[in-house]
């Protein structure tokens, strides 16, 4: 597994008060995890899905978010990671890693520690990390140049721009991270 997509997976669920997540990556062939952190990230490890249904399979074909309450019968409940789990689910949040280019895969993040509900807040620290995961995704596709973690450490400076103290705080965090890696 990538350090920096482990490391924004992490950030991730810390930043967002969940139990659970990952990144998948969006191939030809289909979905791949690329990235798992919680209690079942050993029995996901970098899983091939065979199907494409569920939250991920919908954010990477739609390229756009969720945030949802699943209930039972719910579609989303339909996917195979979230049968590892080995826990129902409370709360998602699902969003596309995407770059100009395309989407390259999802950031999703699971169950909010003490049962509470996501915040806008929450979504928009996922929408920000799953930004900086689709950059690092492109980089680990055929044909594109590695990024270092420097490089991506400096694209997510470029988005504190847009919204100097909110963003800047996180980039401070994710530069922290990547130093790690």
């Amino acid at each position: 597994m990538s350090p920096v997509l482990q490391s924004i997976v992490e950030a991730a669920v810390a930043g967002t008060g969940s139990t659970h997540g990952w990144i998948v990556s969006a191939t030809e062939a289909g979905l791949t995890v690329a990235a798992a952190t919680g209690p079942a990230a050993a029995r996901i490890g970098e899983r091939r899905l065979t199907g494409t249904g569920g939250t991920a399979g919908f954010v990477v074909g739609s390229g756009q978010p969720l945030a949802l309450t699943p209930r039972p019968g719910d579609p989303v409940l339909d996917d195979e990671l979230v049968t590892l789990l080995g826990e129902p689910l409370t709360t998602v949040i699902c969003v596309p890693c995407s770059t100009d280019q395309a989407t390259r895969g999802a950031l999703q993040v699971m169950n909010k520690v003490g049962g509470g509900s996501y915040s806008f807040d929450d979504v928009e620290l996922a929408t920000l990390l799953a930004t900086v995961a689709g950059s690092a995704l492109e980089s680990s596709s055929p044909g594109q140049p590695v990024r270092s973690p420097a490089d991506l450490s400096g694209a997510l400076s470029r988005l504190a721009d847009a919204d100097g103290g909110r963003y800047a705080r996180v980039a401070v965090v994710i530069d922290a991270l990547l130093d790690g890696a």
